[in-house]
């Protein structure tokens, strides 16, 4: 029994010493500490967002039995359906959501750029107040602002009241239910988040180069076209990207304020998962919107710099 004890001690001192061989190792090889640093998040990434979206690439290659059971049927079919189901109604929604994302994206820019350029200029010791201030909508959650905008838009709204009081109009206006309540509410929500990238480029701009501009005989609208804007491009551009790809699946607003007309892309995804249970169309449907908002992140990170994106955000 006693030497029992004492090979198991030596069994654990054993091991004790191959932990710290093994951690010694680790401590003298840099490519092993980056490996063993990265692993709680490699593993997370790999098991929460690898696996997951390995799953829903194979049901969407799979087809949906009479009795919503999902049979491992391997065919072409669910992409195809995209481009043929209702006369090409889905692939056509998908293209309009690309058009609704789009002009919010341009709107929200074209706001948030003179704000941010204001800040950074003339802001003076308080800009990072300002840009705080600026960024305080997101302290809110999303479903409560757009719940929000849907009670000021409404028929006996906030609005719509104000118009009638000051007697512009006999009646209520439709504001809700179309496509523009949903550029309306996603522009307000949006504005403020991309404003940061853009004061972050002109915030690292060189100001000196303005002044050097206006001694060599610059207007400042010149000044502005000629280096200022030059300059903030890659803030533009990782604006475009923090808003554009996320808004490509944007169903709440559309939910709330959109009505039929403003129904967007990632309703259509929402709908054949949870009510039509056909998972495998719409593990498709998802794939069509995950492979564009890909090769659109692609395009955009190759554009600006991996490391222009990274200083951005």
């Amino acid at each position: 029994m006693r030497a029992r004890n004492i090979e198991g001690r030596i069994m654990d001192v054993g091991k004790v010493f191959k932990i710290k061989s093994i951690l010694n190792l680790i401590r003298k090889s840099e490519k092993l500490r980056i490996i063993f640093l990265l692993l709680p998040s490699n593993f997370f990434l790999i098991f929460f967002f690898a696996v997951a979206i390995a799953i829903l690439v194979l049901y969407s290659f799979w087809t949906v039995g009479p009795t919503f059971d999902v049979i491992p049927q391997w065919n072409f079919q669910n992409y195809l359906d995209i481009f043929m189901r209702r006369e090409g109604a889905h692939a056509l929604l998908f293209l309009k959501t690309i058009g609704i994302v789009g002009l919010v994206t341009v709107i929200s820019i074209s706001i948030a750029y003179p704000a941010s350029y204001w800040i950074c200029m003339r802001g003076g010791e308080y800009k990072y107040m300002w840009i705080t201030l600026l960024m305080t909508p997101f302290l809110i959650s999303w479903v409560i602002l757009v719940m929000g905008w849907m009670i000021i838009l409404r028929d006996n709204g906030l609005i719509n009241q104000l118009l009638m009081s000051i007697g512009l109009t006999t009646k209520p206006i439709r504001f809700l239910h179309n496509v523009w309540a949903v550029v309306l509410v996603l522009v307000m929500g949006w504005t403020s988040w991309v404003a940061l990238p853009i004061f972050v480029s002109l915030e690292k701009m060189d100001k000196t180069l303005l002044e050097a501009g206006a001694d060599l005989g610059a207007r400042p609208l010149q000044n502005f076209m000629k280096i200022t804007l030059p300059l903030s491009m890659p803030g533009i551009l990782v604006a475009t990207l923090l808003i554009f790809i996320p808004l490509l699946g944007e169903f709440v607003a559309a939910t709330i304020v959109g009505g039929t007309s403003g129904t967007m892309y990632g309703i259509l995804i929402d709908a054949y998962f949870k009510r039509m249970f056909d998972w495998p169309y719409g593990g498709a449907l998802s794939m069509l919107l995950m492979v564009t908002s890909f090769g659109i992140g692609m395009i955009l990170v190759k554009r600006v710099g991996l490391r222009t994106l990274m200083e951005s955000l």
